[in-house]
């Protein structure tokens, strides 16, 4: 369990706390001797021709509209322009993706 910061509540984990997950990740057992699971990261969501890329918008469109927010693939795409100058390549993990678009509409409805 972290430990939390009585001014703005944020846990924090001192170095014996980060020790000990580490450990765990290294063993995969849990402070209670249960096995622990940890999942890897997400592939790349590089497309390599237009039609995966506008299939990638849709995609997006989807999950953002599955969030409660009403975007078309054409306002993701233009979102995707604004945030990753260099494409989508730029960012790894596509739950970041979702995060960075997510927060992008929602500064602006």
């Amino acid at each position: 369990m972290p430990l939390y910061c009585t001014r703005t509540k944020r846990p924090f984990y001192p170095l014996e706390l980060q020790q000990k997950c580490i450990d765990i990740r290294k063993t995969g057992v849990g402070l209670n001797g249960q096995a622990t699971i940890f999942y890897a990261s997400r592939k790349n969501i590089s497309p390599k021709s237009p039609s995966q890329l506008d299939h990638q918008y849709e995609e997006l469109a989807d999950i953002l509209s599955q969030m409660g927010l009403n975007v078309t693939c054409n306002k993701v795409r233009q979102a995707v322009k604004a945030l990753y100058p260099a494409g989508l390549a730029q960012c790894p993990d596509e739950g970041m993706v979702i995060r960075d678009l997510f927060r992008y509409f929602k500064q602006w409805l």
